[in-house]
């Protein structure tokens, strides 16, 4: 709750109209992996950099962030290079730029089937070609693997990914195989951790 007090309390310094408890689509929280200290220092002191060690020919790579992936990558990759005695050349990362290869994927897949771009919401452009896609390439396994890491929709707004659900259920059924048991069994899962994203909008 004190949490989102103060995300609510800051955002107010810079947005034109003060946001209330009404306008928060859904609530969670993460747990960053930090490197802990010796000293016992709080959390908040500790670095959020990533930190590599290597002991034998094993390779460690502990914290870091996301907007760091590859600068984690490519000295992560260097130190096993290392480690493993291996030649290999200057690494070019930085010249290399990261391909949208979901949205071609996707877009194939509504090429080959217009049903495919009916859209999963009203609120958001997923369509029923991203949740095909997710789980035809991307080893999608439950609804939350769609609507969650995916799609990030129940992140986003969590009524809206409540919506979504039973769509997800039905490809993901005929995708995989789930017959009516399990299908009701993955949507109840799905739709019981969903709830706990539903912001309470009392004032």
């Amino acid at each position: 709750e004190s949490e989102i007090d103060f995300v609510l309390e800051t955002c107010s310094d810079y947005l034109s109209r003060k946001p209330t408890r009404k306008d928060i689509r859904s609530v969670f929280a993460g747990i960053r992996p930090l490197v802990a200290s010796a000293e016992g220092v709080a959390t908040s002191k500790l670095s959020r950099e990533h930190h590599i060690e290597v002991a034998g020919n094993v390779v460690t790579v502990t914290g870091g962030k996301w907007t760091t992936y590859r600068k984690m990558a490519e000295e992560s990759v260097n130190a096993a290079v290392g480690a493993g005695g291996l030649s290999a050349g200057v690494s070019r990362t930085k010249e290399l730029v990261v391909e949208d290869e979901r949205a071609k994927g996707v877009a194939k897949l509504m090429s080959g089937d217009e049903h495919l771009a009916k859209r999963l919401s009203t609120q958001f452009d997923y369509t029923l070609a991203d949740a095909v896609y997710a789980i035809r390439s991307e080893m999608a396994r439950t609804i939350d693997d769609v609507l969650s890491r995916r799609t990030r929709i129940l992140y986003t707004d969590a009524a809206e990914a409540i919506r979504a659900a039973p769509y997800v259920a039905d490809l993901m059924a005929s995708e995989l195989g789930w017959d009516q048991e399990r299908k009701a069994l993955e949507l109840a899962e799905f739709l019981n951790l969903a709830a706990n994203y539903l912001p309470d909008s009392s004032e």
